[in-house]
Order: structure tokens, then sequence, then C-alpha cells
């Protein structure tokens, strides 16, 4: 991150635009001076190049001090002082202008010149750390330090490799030094910030950007900073205080309008975070968060496709982006295309298998698309980390009941059940178990679970008609449900069907088209001429509910249960 602009500009300058050093060159001559004289119209003699490259570098003209320091090197420049300035001059130049190997080669020769010439060093350890080579760099700012302890601008450059170097702890320590030594500097609290905060010490880093911030209230890298802790620390309207004013400052960062969007998006503000992200994107089109989240809030808001767009891209970017892969497979579960949407989550759960809630959203998913085996494999998985997560033993038992695994499913819930979870759970665990018992021709226990479950749940009329068929299948005497329903709106039929006031075939015809009233309509129509002990027509019913294709539905492994015990 870039240092805050007034001490950047203090700090180019005490590093590059030296004095020249050494001693005055002796008196000359007449006629030399009148050689002097003439030629500084023209071209300047050694040490008058070498003062004017200095002076053209202090105006800014990095060019122009270029070719005069060249022209004092190569003009003869006496003494080895003057020329390890020269060469520090020349290299300043040099890296002004971009060539740092260049800028590299005369500070190593000053060096060599005037090896006690702690400047030099100190240039060429910037010269290091500009490269990427913090480790030399860090040599060579010790050997500034060496040479002169009081070097502040070595020891704050000194920081700034110890933090490249992941040595956070050495960095704070050596800015607090130079504080104390050369007094408040809006750059070193905001470095000393930098370090404290990576060595998790969120509070006095908070401290030091405020400080930096009082001493140059409109540099905008200690408010990014700042902003930063702010949102990580839960107060995304802080946060976003901090980004607007640093957008004064850098209004072209792309992590700026990515940190506001965070910001916007956790204030609930979903639109303008969306803008945000898109303007992020137009400065770096290639951000792959800036991608997921734009994709994750045009999914939210229903535009899918935009956000597969979004999503397509992070992940050309980033392939193993695990939140894009999650964020990807919901857009193409609403599109419709679970097959896609499945392929994402699997990809996600083998690059981050421990990831929570992943394997539970493939369970969900497969459940939701008629995969019961795949959904009680992903069940189990969860259940593995946390074998009494309610949720998951009650998502198992529904797809192992769907998969027609009745047994199966009787044992999540009498598992769940021993574990005495909410009201809510066990009332759908007797539910499920009261099926699945009633699957596999346990009927009076069907009947004590499905009992149970009307007296959490009253009125239910599917339970209460699967409770009705155990009882009469059980030898039992059972009245027909009392839940009220009025009109033949779906699904009074079944209830006049079991109270005898309804004929099969009736029934089947006001079940309409709808495959899933069909196959409800048909297994409870098959369980009435089970007990009326007509068989042949219980068949004929149970393989029409069988022909509604609809696996998503306990009444459809009813009627495939009921055709194995009567040999079909």
């Amino acid at each position: 991150m870039p240092l805050p602009r007034p001490l950047c500009a203090a700090l180019a300058l005490a590093a590059l635009l030296l004095a020249l050093a050494g001693p005055a060159p002796a008196q000359p001559s007449a006629q030399v001076q009148d050689t002097a004289r003439n030629t500084t119209q023209d071209t300047p003699g050694p040490v008058q190049a070498a003062r004017r490259a200095q002076q053209a570098l202090e105006a800014g003209d990095a060019r122009a001090a270029l070719e005069l320091a060249d022209q004092a090197l190569q003009g003869g420049l006496s003494g080895d002082e003057n020329r390890a300035v020269t060469l520090k001059i020349r290299g300043a130049a040099r890296q002004l202008l971009g060539d740092l190997p260049g800028a590299l080669a005369d500070y190593s020769q000053a060096v060599t010149v005037a090896p006690h010439y702690p400047e030099a060093f100190n240039n060429r350890g910037a010269a290091f750390l500009e490269l990427g080579d913090a480790q030399a760099a860090r040599a060579d700012f010790d050997r500034a330090l060496d040479l002169r302890p009081d070097y502040a601008l070595a020891r704050f450059n000194l920081a700034r490799a110890a933090l490249e170097l992941g040595e956070a702890p050495l960095a704070a320590r050596e800015l607090t030094i130079l504080l104390a030594h050369a007094g408040p500097d809006p750059a070193a609290f905001f470095l000393r910030g930098r370090a404290r905060q990576a060595m998790g010490l969120a509070g006095p880093a908070m401290e030091d950007y405020a400080a930096a911030l009082e001493l140059d209230p409109g540099a905008p890298e200690p408010r990014l900073a700042r902003g930063g802790l702010r949102l990580a620390a839960g107060d995304p309207a802080g946060a976003l205080e901090d980004f607007d004013h640093a957008a004064n400052g850098v209004p072209d960062r792309a992590v700026l309008h990515f940190n506001r969007a965070v910001a916007l998006e956790r204030l609930g503000r979903a639109a303008e975070a969306e803008a945000a992200y898109s303007e992020a994107l137009r400065i770096d089109p290639d951000l792959p968060d800036a991608r997921n989240n734009r994709g994750a809030l045009r999914s939210l808001a229903g535009r899918h496709a935009q956000a597969l767009e979004d999503l397509d891209h992070a992940l050309r970017l980033v392939p193993a982006f695990v939140p894009a892969l999650v964020n990807r497979a919901a857009a193409h579960e609403a599109l419709g295309n679970p097959a896609a949407a499945m392929a994402d989550l699997d990809r996600a759960r083998a690059l981050a298998p421990g990831l929570p809630g992943l394997d539970a959203n493939r369970a969900r998913l497969a459940l939701t698309h008629n995969d019961f085996s795949a959904a009680a494999q992903a069940f189990a998985a969860v259940l593995e980390r946390d074998p009494a997560d309610a949720a998951a033993l009650l998502g198992r038992a529904r797809a192992r009941l769907l998969a027609g695994d009745a047994q199966g499913a009787a044992a999540d819930c009498a598992a769940l059940l021993d574990a005495a979870p909410g009201a809510g759970p066990r009332a759908e665990a007797l539910l499920l178990r009261g099926q699945a018992r009633f699957l596999a021709g346990d009927f009076a226990g069907a009947d004590a679970d499905l009992d149970a479950h009307l007296a959490a749940r009253p009125g239910a009329l599917r339970p209460a008609l699967w409770r009705h068929f155990a009882r009469l299948r059980a030898g039992l005497q059972a009245a027909p449900p009392e839940a009220r329903c009025a009109g033949n709106d779906w699904p009074c039929p079944l209830l006049l069907l079991a109270r005898g006031e309804l004929a099969a075939q009736e029934l089947e015809r006001r079940a309409g088209a709808d495959p899933a009233r069909q196959c409800e309509a048909r297994f409870f129509a098959g369980q009435a001429q089970l007990v009326r002990g007509d068989a042949v027509q219980a068949v004929r019913l149970f393989q029409a509910a069988q022909q509604t294709r609809r696996p998503d539905l306990p009444e459809y492994h009813g009627a495939q249960a009921e055709l194995r015990r009567l040999g079909f």
C-alpha cells in the first residue's frame, strides 16, 4: 500500500536529493577560470555539471539531472566523495525515470567508491525494495544505520523492508524508535499501524491510523486502512465514512470501490453496493472478488443470467474460487439447471471439503431435484461432522424414505427423537417415521407415530389420512378423520373418500391433470380398496400411482411398497 502523500514527497526528497559531499576543488589559475567561465555557457565543467544535476533533480527534471550527472562523471570529476554523490544523483534520476537496474548499478558503484556513505546504501536499499528484493534492501538499510544511527529515513525504510518480509514486530519496533526520536510523522504512524494490524493488534493499529489522520486529514491511505479495520470490526457505517472520504484522494482505486461495496452490502443497500462493485470493475475488470460479489447480488435480485456472466468471469480468473462456485451453483439452480449446479457444488467440496454448509447445500439441491441417494450421502457427510444435527437427521430421513429405504428413514427418526430436539423437529420426525413404518408394513407402529404427530399438529389432513388407513390396515376400529374441509378444493376430496362418500373413480376425476394430486388420489383410493378386500382394484390404483412419476411424494413410495407386498 502506498504511503500517505505528504510524507511520500518528503521521503523522496530526503532519499534522493542530497547535497554534494567532499572538499571544494582547489582554486583554478586565471586561465582555467576563464575557460570555466566560457564553458558554463555551453558545456559546464564536471563540478558545475554535478551541482547542476542536483539542482535539476531538486526541480523534478530527472532527464536533465541524468544528462548533467553523465557529463560530470565522464568529464573526470575528482574525489571519491564527489564521484559517489554524483553516482547517487544519477542513480536517483534513473530511478525516477523507471530504470531500476541502471539506478541499482549507480548506487552499487557509489558504495564501492565510498563504502562509508550511508545515503548511497539507503538509496540502493530503496531500489532493491522497489525491485521486490526486500532481503537485500534490509541489509542495505541495516548498513546505513550502522554508519549513521540517527538516519531517520533509513530506519523508516528498514521498517518497510521488515514489513515486506513478514517481520511486523521488527517494523513496529523500528517505527516506535523513529517516532520517539524524530517526532510525530503521518507516514510513520501509518506504517506502524499496518505493522500492528499485521500483528493482530487492531486497537493500537486504529490509534496509529487516527494519529496519521490528525497530522494529515486528507491522506487517503490511512482512511482506507482504518475503513478496513472498521469493516472487520462490524462497523460498516464507520467504514463507509472512511471510504467515502478516501475517494477524494484516490477516486480511481478499484479496492476503494470494492470496500465501499462491501460496506454498502452489509448496510442492506444492495443497489448501491452493486453500483460500487460495477465501478470497481470499470477500473479493474478482472477483479475476481468484485465479480463474485456482484454476481451474488444479481442472483439475489433475480437476474440470474447476468449473475452467471460475472461468476463465469470470476472462475475464468480463479478456477478454484470456491465462493464463486457456490454462488454459480445457486444461479444454475434458479435457471433450472440442477446438474450444472451440483457439478459446481461437487467441485467446491473437492476444493474445500470442510466448508460449513456446503454438504447441506448439496443435500438440499439433490433432495429438491429428486436425487435421493445423493441427498442421503450428502446429509451423511454433514452428520459425520455433527451426529446430532437435527436438520441433517431429518433431511437424511426424508431422503431415505423417498429413496425407498424405509428402515433407514425410521432409524434416523429414532435417533432424532432420542436426542429430544425442539417440538418442530420432533413432530416432523414422528410423521416421517410413521410413514416409514407404514411403508414397511408396521401399521400399528405407524398409527402410534402418526397419532403422536397429530397431537402436536392437530388438524393436518394428510397425516390424518395416513393414520386412518394405518389403523384400518392394523385391524383396528377407525373413524374417518375429523378434519374440517369445505368444498371440493384439494385435498378435501381425499377426506370424502375416507368417509366413504366418494368413489375411487370420482376421486381420480377430481384430482385432474396434476400428477401430485393423481398420485395422492390413487394411493389413498388403493388403501380403501385393500380395506374392502378388492386387491385387484387396489393393484390397478397403485400401478396408476406409479405412472405419475412423482418419486418426491411418500404416497408414490407407499404405492410401490404395496405392490411389492402384493407380489408385483
